[in-house]
């Protein structure tokens, strides 16, 4: 491939990152779900419990931060080209016969909509599934810019937003999905048969306002793989005119091409109608396997813990990463380098889920007084003075006193060491 020339994330970071200051964990987590919406459509990882490379991938900071718009365009453009050079050698005379011309306009469109899923009803995800389904369309993802409106209704758990969740845990593995509805005035229910092979590439403000207890106990967390930034993430500042947008556009057309002709390539040995198979070597396996037994023995021994029931997981969304990696690498197996990938990518992406799943079961107050403290311990970082600390906490309403209760709790709770905190308490 003259433009992926063997690791695809590898030549979309040189093309992306000198033109913009999104942070990296977003540019690697719309990678991999490029990856995953393009060849991973294709495959199974036999011996996995029928697991496929399919992500749920949210991308979560504050408003304003994160560039969580523009990550969406660049997805949708490179996909959506890809879409295009895929289906081109499927109907190569759609230039010249006004009737295949149709037929190709009509599948491309059909590809382009599934993978544009919002946010809607849990019947309007149904409904589109299976159309798209019958006019064979084989992936499908839910592209949200405010993925936090599904979260809060789920949270809601009422109206027309309930089973959502369930449904989401079902497509996450493949799992046929039911939905019974009274007989009266002639309604049906809605079946999503086995194999519904879904993504969610999507973006919203901090997760931490959306979760609720519920959803860890559901499920639904688990198989999100959240990537938090925060502002200080954001330390490659460019200015927003000046760029080529030309030259940015043409080299992700390029690249986006050559993943076409990829898929193209894999839905060759695909018409049998037999998904292709992407082993482990041993060594991946026997890693993946160690990670999944560490956390299930932790959720086992307190299963009132959301983050260790969140880890009880993890090696789902490795072995899902280090299949995309591999993909992304043309292989034809996961390895153990694969593995290492996958898990610093997710240790990155993820490093804030701890403090976010704990967030998620405060009140209003409480998560406010966890803001100001975890504010408080991002400035003593920078080694302040007690006056600066105070300057810094101006604008959270924290004074003398509030912060003194402050210091002695964090001191308490080991947050801070004792030369910290008698040089902020005398400073």
């Amino acid at each position: 491939m003259s433009i992926i020339k063997g690791n695809f994330v590898k030549a979309y970071k040189e093309i992306v990152m000198p033109y913009t200051d999104i942070p990296e964990p977003f540019i690697d987590a719309s990678a991999y779900s490029i990856i995953a919406v393009t060849l991973g459509r294709h495959y199974i990882i036999p011996k996995s419990r029928e697991k496929r490379p399919n992500l749920y991938m949210i991308m979560a900071s504050a408003p304003q931060i994160g560039r969580r718009g523009e990550i969406l365009k660049i997805v949708s453009k490179v996909t959506h080209k890809a879409f295009r050079n895929y289906l081109e050698p499927i109907y190569p005379t759609h230039n010249k016969e006004k009737e295949v011309d149709k037929a190709f306009q009509t599948a491309y469109l059909n590809e382009v909509k599934a993978h544009s899923l919002e946010s809607g009803s849990l019947e309007g995800l149904l409904d589109d599934i299976i159309y798209y389904r019958s006019q064979d369309v084989k992936s499908f993802c839910i592209s949200a810019s405010e993925f936090g409106k599904i979260l809060s209704y789920i949270k809601e758990s009422k109206g027309y937003m309930s089973g959502y969740d369930e449904a989401l845990c079902k497509f996450w593995s493949g799992e046929p999905y039911s939905q019974s509805l009274s007989r009266r005035g002639g309604n049906e229910g809605r079946f999503v048969p086995r194999g519904t092979y879904l993504n969610i590439c999507a973006t919203t403000q901090k997760l931490h306002n959306y979760l609720s207890p519920k959803m860890s106990d559901t499920g639904l967390v688990r198989r999100i793989l959240a990537v938090q930034v925060e502002g200080e993430d954001m330390i490659n500042y460019k200015e927003p005119m000046g760029f080529d947008d030309f030259q940015l556009n043409k080299e992700l057309d390029e690249l986006s091409a050559d993943l076409g002709t990829l898929m193209f390539s894999d839905s060759k040995a695909y018409s049998t109608g037999r998904l292709l198979d992407l082993p482990c070597t041993n060594d991946a396996m026997k890693k993946i396997n160690s990670i999944a037994k560490e956390w299930d023995m932790k959720a086992r021994k307190d299963d009132e813990n959301p983050y260790y029931l969140y880890q009880s997981t993890r090696w789902e969304q490795i072995l899902k990463v280090s299949a995309n990696d591999a993909l992304s690498k043309l292989q034809k197996e996961i390895t153990a380098t694969n593995v290492d990938q996958a898990v610093s990518f997710i240790e990155t992406a993820t490093k804030d889920i701890e403090r976010t799943l704990r967030l998620s079961n405060l009140s209003d107050d409480e998560k406010k007084e966890e803001t100001r403290k975890n504010r408080i311990l991002k400035l003593i970082k920078e080694n302040p003075t007690r006056s600066h600390l105070l300057q810094g906490m101006s604008s959270y309403n924290v004074k003398a006193k509030k912060l003194d209760m402050y210091l002695i709790s964090m001191y308490q709770d080991q947050q801070i060491t004792e030369e910290q905190y008698n040089k902020l308490r005398s400073d």
